[in-house]
């Protein structure tokens, strides 16, 4: 193997090194967020209790499209990040 050969196989080992690390980082925020919304609208469910009628599976799905929301722009501003360099 020639010395051109061995460095192109070591960047490309470790830009995959690289993108799984900012997947298992998108995944981790991506929980987060997802805690923090169920969370809030939970606690929002307990404070309005007597105006607010909804029940645990709607909060479920609202804190999901809201997550979905964030990852999208997380993913984005992270994107940007690793063009500018």
């Amino acid at each position: 193997m020639t010395n051109d050969r061995r460095a192109e196989k070591a960047r490309l080992s470790q830009s995959l090194l690289s993108a799984g690390q900012r997947l298992l980082q998108w995944l981790a925020v991506t929980m987060g967020i997802f805690l923090w919304w169920m969370a809030v609208l939970l606690l929002f469910s307990l404070i309005f209790v007597n105006t607010w009628r909804i029940s645990f599976d709607s909060i479920l799905k609202i804190s999901l499209l809201l997550t979905g929301l964030c990852g999208a722009g997380y993913a984005g501003i992270m994107i940007l990040r690793s063009k500018r360099g």
